[in-house]
Protein backbone atom coordinates (compact mmCIF):
# COMPACT_ATOMS: atom_id res chain seq x y z
CA UNK A 1 0.00 0.00 0.00
CA UNK A 2 1.92 3.04 -1.09
CA UNK A 3 0.69 6.71 0.18
CA UNK A 4 -0.02 9.71 -2.00
CA UNK A 5 -0.19 13.22 -0.92
CA UNK A 6 -3.34 14.45 -2.15
CA UNK A 7 -3.05 16.19 -5.46
CA UNK A 8 -4.32 19.37 -3.84
CA UNK A 9 -1.82 19.71 -1.58
CA UNK A 10 0.94 19.52 -4.04
CA UNK A 11 -0.12 22.67 -5.77
CA UNK A 12 -0.68 24.85 -2.65
CA UNK A 13 2.41 23.67 -0.94
CA UNK A 14 4.68 26.64 -2.56
CA UNK A 15 1.99 29.49 -1.55
CA UNK A 16 1.50 28.17 1.66
CA UNK A 17 5.03 27.80 2.26
CA UNK A 18 5.44 31.41 0.71
CA UNK A 19 2.80 32.52 3.21
CA UNK A 20 4.62 31.44 6.26
CA UNK A 21 7.67 33.20 4.89
CA UNK A 22 5.62 36.12 5.04
CA UNK A 23 3.92 36.21 8.09
CA UNK A 24 7.24 35.57 9.52
CA UNK A 25 8.69 38.72 8.11
CA UNK A 26 5.66 40.79 8.91
CA UNK A 27 5.67 40.35 12.58
CA UNK A 28 5.97 43.30 14.68
CA UNK A 29 7.59 42.18 17.88
CA UNK A 30 9.36 38.54 17.22
CA UNK A 31 10.58 38.29 20.59
CA UNK A 32 7.01 38.50 21.72
CA UNK A 33 5.90 35.82 18.85
CA UNK A 34 8.61 33.40 20.40
CA UNK A 35 7.78 33.83 23.98
CA UNK A 36 5.52 31.02 24.82
CA UNK A 37 8.16 28.65 22.83
CA UNK A 38 10.95 30.37 24.85
CA UNK A 39 8.82 29.76 28.48
CA UNK A 40 8.18 26.30 27.74
CA UNK A 41 11.78 25.05 26.98
CA UNK A 42 12.18 27.24 30.41
CA UNK A 43 9.70 25.20 32.15
CA UNK A 44 11.33 21.83 30.56
CA UNK A 45 14.62 22.76 32.10
CA UNK A 46 13.08 24.10 35.14
CA UNK A 47 11.08 20.86 35.46
CA UNK A 48 13.70 18.40 34.74
CA UNK A 49 15.56 20.03 37.69
CA UNK A 50 12.69 19.32 40.00
CA UNK A 51 12.37 23.21 40.47
CA UNK A 52 15.64 23.84 41.36
CA UNK A 53 16.63 27.36 39.23
CA UNK A 54 19.75 26.93 39.98
CA UNK A 55 20.18 23.25 38.67
CA UNK A 56 17.92 23.96 35.67
CA UNK A 57 20.23 26.79 34.26
CA UNK A 58 23.01 24.18 34.47
CA UNK A 59 21.22 21.54 32.94
CA UNK A 60 20.05 24.53 29.91
CA UNK A 61 23.75 25.35 29.48
CA UNK A 62 24.76 21.87 29.46
CA UNK A 63 22.10 21.11 26.76
CA UNK A 64 23.22 24.49 24.48
CA UNK A 65 27.00 22.96 25.03
CA UNK A 66 26.14 19.32 23.87
CA UNK A 67 24.50 21.30 20.72
CA UNK A 68 27.58 23.37 19.92
CA UNK A 69 29.64 20.44 20.09
CA UNK A 70 27.92 18.34 17.45
CA UNK A 71 27.39 21.78 15.16
CA UNK A 72 31.30 22.08 15.54
CA UNK A 73 31.82 18.01 15.52
CA UNK A 74 29.49 18.38 12.10
CA UNK A 75 31.63 21.26 10.59
CA UNK A 76 34.32 19.66 10.62
CA UNK A 77 33.57 16.26 9.17
CA UNK A 78 32.02 18.45 6.23
CA UNK A 79 35.45 20.68 6.08
CA UNK A 80 37.52 17.19 5.96
CA UNK A 81 35.00 15.86 3.37
CA UNK A 82 35.45 19.10 1.52
CA UNK A 83 39.09 18.91 1.55
CA UNK A 84 39.16 15.20 0.25
CA UNK A 85 37.02 15.85 -2.89
CA UNK A 86 38.77 18.78 -3.42
CA UNK A 87 42.42 16.54 -3.52
CA UNK A 88 40.80 14.03 -5.45
CA UNK A 89 39.47 16.42 -7.66
CA UNK A 90 43.25 18.03 -8.41
CA UNK A 91 44.46 14.62 -8.61
CA UNK A 92 41.86 13.91 -11.52
CA UNK A 93 42.48 16.98 -13.24
CA UNK A 94 46.13 16.53 -12.83
CA UNK A 95 46.48 13.02 -14.07
CA UNK A 96 44.21 13.92 -16.89
CA UNK A 97 41.05 11.79 -15.67
CA UNK A 98 38.79 9.31 -16.81
CA UNK A 99 38.33 11.59 -20.00
CA UNK A 100 41.58 11.24 -21.06
CA UNK A 101 42.89 10.39 -24.57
Amino acid sequence: MSWEAPHDSIRTYPRRCHRGALSWAHTPDRSARTAPARAALDRKFLDAAGGDPVRAAHLRKAHFQRLALKSAQSRRKIKEATAVAETVEAELSAGGGPDAA
